[in-house]
This record gives structure tokens, C-alpha cells and sequence, in this order.
């Protein structure tokens, strides 16, 4: 059983980053292989989903036509309300909510931890049966405070993740120009459905996964996704067939840094590679920090130190 201090709940910008990155190299040699006539192998769920993305590599009017829009006037009112309520609000989903004094009870509930607190207790009841040398008052002393220390930094590094979790909704922003009935009109962001055309200029946030289908000199920041913080030109050609590789494709929770562009939403909410991408990176984890393997050492250590003592 893992000591506490392996944190695998909640994520970080890191941790999305990361899964960025590895993702798009499986899904550039998945790419790879097919174009030799390999079949793919098994692989998991999200190299699958990332190679049905299609979006960029076809025409405008094919992809107006597979979405059922138009890329000047954009859907209709009714159409839009349709497919809001056949795939939900344009919002990441909130982790889980767990009250945080059940989170801290928990930490104190793994095997090391309850180890130590009972070579505590057999330390303090040494004491009380002889009380002549203070060495079992110490070294219970010493492993309560280990587990207490280790179960606090624990709940920590949890709370921070999830809070961090919660930040990732801030990426959305609380409105968007779209076009709807041949109108440009204002809505909020989180109404945005797949289909959707919006207007992109300077200073906003991408609302959605789009497909470029007009630019003028739009540059994106996207190191809230790939960790890069040079911004990187979009164009409205496909450039490459993996989807996190190509430049005709804004994705949500970056932002525009120059230029203008106008796009298809192609993606919403969870579906989006954002919200994929930190599913990703939730589901398997957050990187163990060197501290965090230093004191998994160090508990280690001073478990069999008290099981040789006592």
C-alpha cells in the first residue's frame, strides 16, 4: 500500500503540460505507423479519441456541412438551443467535492500511518510502564509528529490540486462574440455549442476547441496547455495531421495575443482538448516531487527504526 504522501488526486498547469506533450508524440507516431500501413496497437482511450479528431484536415464548406453551419451567418437560434441541451454548457466539470476535514481524516488512514501510530503508542505505554529513560518518550514523540506532518502535507498538496482544478474554469471567458441568425451577438461563453462561429481578436480567451477559417496575423499564448511561452501564429490551412500539432486549430484556455481571426467551434467543455488533457493528467496522477520521495524515504527509515526498537 502506498504511503500518503503519494498525491494522485487533483492536478497542476504542469501536470496538463506534460500530458500535452506526451500525448501529441503518441498520436504523431500512431500517425506515423498508419501511413506505413501498421495498425495501431491498443493503446489507450485518449490516443484513440485524439486520432477521430478530424476537423482540421478538411475543407471549410465540408466542415460547414458535416456541422450543419454556415461560416458567415453561423447556426440558428433553434439549432443552437438544440445542441445546448444535447451536450451541456461549454464548462469544464468540477472535480468531485469531498468536505476537506473527511480528506484530512483520510491521510490519516494509509498503511505507514497507522504503523507508525501504534509503534507511537507502544512507545508512550513503555514509558508509562518505566519511566526511567526518556528514549520511548522521544521516539513516540517523534513518529506522532511524523504522522501528523506527512498527513498535513498530504492534505495540502490535495487541496492546492483541486483548487488548481477549479482555477482551470477561469480560462473560460464570460463572454463571446458569435455569429447566430446572420447577427453578431454577445453571449456568454458558456453557452457556445459545437457549430458555433465566433470572432476572435486581441486579448481574448479562446472559449472553445475552433478551426481557423479566417485570420489576420492572430498569434496565441498556448503555454496554459503546452507550456510554451512563445506565442505561435495560427493560419487557416491545416499544417500537420496530428490535431495538437497543426496551426488551424485555437484551442480552449489559451490566448489570443495578436491579430484577428474568426473560427468554428469544433469543441466543447470536457470534449475539448483541455478538458481531455487534464482528465488525462488526473487520471494518471501527478508527478512525485523529489521531496515528496525524500520523505517517503525518510518514513520508511523511521518505520523500521521502530520496529527494530520496539
Amino acid at each position: 500500500m502506498e504511503p500518503n504522501i503519494f498525491v494522485k488526486e487533483g492536478i497542476n498547469e504542469l501536470d496538463v503540460a506534460r500530458q500535452f506533450s506526451e500525448t501529441s508524440a503518441r498520436v504523431s507516431e500512431a500517425l506515423e505507423q498508419r501511413k506505413l500501413g501498421k495498425d495501431v496497437d491498443g493503446g489507450k482511450q485518449d490516443l484513440r479519441r485524439e486520432l477521430e479528431m478530424w476537423e482540421h484536415r478538411v475543407t471549410v464548406p465540408k466542415l460547414c456541412a458535416e456541422l450543419g453551419t454556415h461560416a458567415e451567418d453561423g447556426l440558428s437560434s433553434d439549432a443552437a438551443q438544440e445542441r445546448l441541451a444535447r451536450d451541456g454548457p461549454n464548462v469544464l466539470s468540477p472535480p468531485k467535492a469531498t468536505p476537506w476535514w473527511i480528506k484530512l481524516l483520510l491521510q490519516f488512514t494509509n498503511f505507514f500511518s497507522i504503523l507508525l501510530s501504534v509503534a507511537g503508542f507502544l512507545c508512550f505505554l513503555g514509558y508509562g510502564l518505566d519511566s526511567s529513560s526518556p528514549d520511548n518518550l522521544i521516539l513516540g514523540c517523534v513518529l506522532v509528529g511524523v504522522v501528523i506532518g506527512t498527513s498535513i502535507f498530504s492534505f495540502m498538496q490535495e487541496y492546492k490540486s483541486e483548487k488548481t482544478m477549479e482555477m482551470f474554469n477561469n480560462f473560460l471567458p464570460p463572454q463571446a462574440l458569435v455569429h447566430r441568425d446572420g447577427k453578431r451577438l454577445q453571449i456568454p461563453a458558456a453557452d457556445l455549442v459545437i457549430g458555433d462561429v465566433v470572432d476572435i481578436k486581441l486579448g481574448d480567451k479562446i472559449p472553445a476547441d475552433v478551426r481557423i477559417i479566417k485570420v489576420s496575423k492572430l498569434k496565441v499564448d498556448n503555454s496554459s496547455l503546452t507550456g510554451e511561452s512563445d506565442p505561435q501564429s495560427r493560419t487557416v490551412d491545416c499544417t500537420d495531421e496530428n490535431p495538437l500539432e497543426t496551426k488551424n486549430l485555437a484551442f480552449f484556455g489559451t490566448l489570443a495575443v495578436d491579430g484577428t481571426a474568426t473560427g468554428i467551434v469544433v469543441m466543447t467543455g470536457d470534449s475539448t482538448v483541455f478538458g481531455r488533457i487534464a482528465g488525462l493528467a488526473a487520471s494518471s496522477g501527478g508527478e512525485i516531487t523529489t521531496l515528496q520521495i525524500e520523505i517517503h524515504h525518510f518514513v520508511i527509515a523511521i518505520s523500521i527504526y521502530a520496529i527494530s526498537v520496539g
